[in-house]
């Protein structure tokens, strides 16, 4: 016996230099060896261990691997399933992240717990689920009885809100039928909806608006959702949109219009869609600062559409609150090719260095989050 109990002291200081995916691998190779150790060696594999790159146990790599066996060995011995790794994740976390569906549904099975994160600061397993892109993780979460209001301490995405900018349909319907907030707000207090009109998902839009979300939802800027249709020039969505009351001339924060924003992105035929509509928009319609869309389009270097707009009426030479024409703008920006075409009312196709990036604007207008 002496020399067994020497034989083990030395294998278990071989234990103490290896890391936890080499002893994993060793144990895998020599089962009948490593069952002489099974106490010794699984009271380690329950301890943290600093040569694991997440400080974790064996039941995080076990469940990370989707060993079953292993990890029902060591729930036996004594194992806790929502022990937390020095990153805070356990190992239900773990086998999501690696797309183990099956060891997933293990862990919930033997402790129904672990669908909540311990610790009210992180992530719960169904927001690491859909953040990972997770998503038959993500439904069966949800279908054993996950918080679908859950939201992330950082951001605040909810559950549905990764759904819906990433078209999962199933997803979305189970959340809502399971009570899922429509109205839920992230830190850019963006909606669910808000994030599909972004992803330019008409289905998932028509989905959201079927189940009661608010069309008229703005942002923290108060951007509401035309503003962000026509910034992509969706117009499918736009009429959408209005068909759930969406109002065509809701003006943002700073004044801006849907046309304001068409303009500034350079979205011509959503423009014509604003203008040609039941209720137009006034083609000079001026934002907080006393600028019109064609200020927007010129600000830009914008050729095309400026010289649209002006053909449908924009005045050129209405200034802004600083005194400013959309052709003292086109000059500031360093588009004199375009201040000569509005001035002078001429179609003339611009050169390519009338471009213009965002850099250069002057209206400080940026894309919705």
């Amino acid at each position: 016996m002496p020399e067994m109990d020497e034989s083990f002291d030395v294998v278990l200081q071989i234990i103490d230099w290896l890391n936890p995916v080499e002893i994993y691998n060793l144990s895998r190779a020599n089962k009948h060896y490593f069952s002489l150790l099974a106490l010794p060696l699984t009271r380690k594999m329950l301890r943290k261990t600093k040569a694991s790159r997440s400080g974790g146990s064996y039941l995080h790599l076990a469940a990370a691997k989707g060993d079953i066996s292993l990890l029902q060995r060591l729930v036996n011995a004594g194992g806790d399933l929502q022990a937390m790794d020095t990153l805070q994740d356990t190992p239900l976390i773990h086998a999501i992240r690696s797309g183990l569906i099956e060891t997933c549904k293990w862990i919930l099975e033997m402790d129904p717990r672990t669908i909540k994160h311990p610790s009210e600061n992180e992530l719960d397993p169904l927001l690491h689920a859909a953040k990972s892109k997770q998503w038959n993780i993500a439904r069966a979460l949800v279908l054993t009885g996950a918080d679908v209001r859950a939201s992330g301490p950082g951001y605040g995405f909810t559950c549905l809100h990764y759904a819906a900018k990433d078209s999962q349909y199933e997803l979305a319907l189970a959340l809502i039928e399971r009570g899922a907030d429509l109205e839920a707000r992230n830190s850019h207090g963006s909606t669910p909806l808000a994030r599909a009109v972004k992803s330019e998902d008409e289905q998932m839009v028509r989905l959201l608006l079927e189940a009661g979300a608010n069309g008229r939802a703005t942002d923290r800027e108060g951007r509401g959702m035309l503003h962000l249709a026509a910034t992509a020039g969706n117009l499918t969505i736009a009429e959408l949109l209005l068909s759930f009351g969406v109002d065509i001339h809701y003006h943002d924060d700073l004044g801006r219009t849907s046309l304001h924003y068409a303009a500034n992105w350079d979205q011509e035929d959503f423009c014509a869609w604003i203008l040609n509509s039941k209720d137009p928009i006034d083609i000079n319609v001026a934002d907080n600062r006393g600028r019109t869309p064609l200020h927007c389009a010129a600000s830009q270097g914008m050729h095309d559409i400026s010289m649209f707009l002006r053909g449908h009426g924009a005045d050129c030479r209405q200034a802004d609150l600083d005194g400013l024409t959309a052709i003292d703008i086109a000059m500031m920006t360093w588009h004199g090719h375009l201040a000569h075409s509005l001035a002078s009312g001429e179609t003339i196709v611009a050169s390519s260095d009338d471009s213009c990036s965002s850099e250069n604007s002057v209206n400080g207008m940026v894309c919705p989050d």
